[in-house]
């Protein structure tokens, strides 16, 4: 009879150097293409969209996509950058995206770094539209092949790739057009009833998205002000103005709080980093206050953020350096 397993105690845990791992875990998932990519942090409530996970990053407006060949199965060749003809294009550079459907309204968007996500719903049923680098298109064409056998379908009148993940859920790729490609994915409903939706997407201009979007939604033309807003009883570093918040798209209401609080939060982990003893008193001081930032505060009640936030001080008093934990909050 072997004997049983050494039992580890609790101070030897704690003595054990989890940190650097912490953050060096931190780093490789910040580093992780998302959606498989992605970016913002989700309210708990929501299902995780292929472009934003439990970690912010980016997204931003639809590109030009311009109608070309139609696909020939697997084995032929398969469109790609660039692969279009000159025929009148389905929509504009910097055209955003509508659902012509009754009923259906937009969840949540996000935009910035050239690249946009956004998702609609109609009661348990869901379509998010997902952009990506042009770069990208190869791989993650190749990886729904790991999914299911492409079908031929067409999107904005471009013909593009349908994938079965199962009988209700089901995803089309649009071939890249100068610098990013479309991913629709849509849970709930069978193939007929995803491709006869697929139809239903038109392009729009900045007005029309506007008017679709949900309450409270940053848009171009309420940028500064909802930014101030923002930023209303947050404490920010010596020289930090609303001009540091990068937020020049559409972001719902929860990733507009997670862009500017992150912003703030980077801010202060860079003065940590390049200050004296004072000044590092002053930034953790500020992340400790962080607490009451009504915009955090807000954002505890639907989500995860604030929760992440709020272990910056704890973890630059353990001895990581700001720029360890960048990844933790967007920077």
């Amino acid at each position: 009879m072997t004997d049983p397993a050494p039992r580890i105690t609790d101070d030897e845990v704690a003595a054990l150097p989890v940190h650097a791992g912490r953050a060096d875990l931190l780093e490789d998932l910040m580093a992780t293409p998302v959606i498989d990519r992605t970016e913002l942090v989700r309210p708990r409530a929501r299902r995780l969209t292929p472009t934003w996970l439990a970690i912010p990053a980016a997204a931003a407006a639809i590109a030009a996509i311009a109608v070309v060949p139609a696909l020939r199965g697997d084995d032929g060749p398969r469109p790609g950058p660039g692969s279009s003809v000159s025929e009148a294009p389905a929509a504009t550079d910097g055209e955003y995206l509508r659902l012509d459907a009754r009923g259906w309204k937009v969840d949540d968007v996000g935009e910035s770094g050239g690249l946009l996500s956004v998702s609609f719903e109609k009661g348990d049923l869901t379509l998010e539209v997902n952009e990506y680098p042009a770069e990208s298109y190869q791989s993650y064409y190749d990886d729904r092949l790991d999914v299911s056998s492409a079908r031929q379908s067409t999107l904005l009148g471009l013909a593009s790739s349908t994938f079965t993940y199962s009988a209700r859920d089901h995803a089309t790729i649009r071939p890249a057009e100068g610098d990013s490609f479309v991913e629709v994915r849509a849970d709930g409903m069978g193939l007929a009833d995803y491709e006869e939706l697929l139809g239903r997407l038109e392009a729009t201009d900045v007005a029309g998205f506007a008017e679709i979007v949900p309450p409270g939604t940053l848009t171009p033309a309420t940028r500064d002000s909802d930014v101030a807003r923002l930023l209303e009883g947050v404490r920010v570093p010596e020289g930090f103005t609303a001009a540091d918040v990068e937020a020049d798209g559409f972001l719902d209401a929860y990733n507009a709080m997670t862009t500017v609080a992150g912003a703030v939060g980077c801010a202060w982990l860079e003065a940590y980093d390049a200050g004296d003893a004072p000044a590092r008193q002053e930034a953790l001081r500020a992340l400790d206050g962080s607490r009451d930032w009504p915009l955090l505060v807000e954002q505890e009640a639907v989500g995860d953020y604030p929760e992440v936030f709020w272990t910056l001080a704890g973890d630059l008093r353990a001895g990581a350096r700001g720029a360890e934990l960048h990844g933790a909050i967007g920077c």
